[in-house]
């Protein structure tokens, strides 16, 4: 079942967890134009593999987001859904 913000992980493991998802043992999705997120799948953070523009919502502040310009080498944290990649863009989204 996929976790919506930080406190649901001590369901799982707590900060065991929580480290694991920090080094990407928790897996990751690689996104980009032609690819959609699971829609049930939440991430911690986006690492842009090239410049990109993504929309997400972000769970921290319950708010949607759209065209957030991420440079190629550039990481964002937070809690994310609903995360998609715009034409030319590419992103290892890591799983919470």
């Amino acid at each position: 079942m996929a976790k919506n913000n930080f406190n649901e992980i001590d369901n799982k493991g707590g900060v065991a967890d929580l480290t694991a998802g920090s080094f990407g043992l928790n897996g990751f999705d690689i996104l980009d134009e032609t690819s959609a997120a699971d829609a049930d799948a939440r991430y911690y953070a986006l690492l842009a593999l090239a410049e990109s523009q993504v929309d997400c919502e972000n769970l921290n502040d319950g708010q949607a987001h759209t065209n957030i310009p991420l440079v190629a080498g550039m990481q964002v944290f937070g809690v994310f859904k609903d995360v998609s990649v715009a034409t030319g863009g590419k992103v290892v989204a890591y799983k919470l």
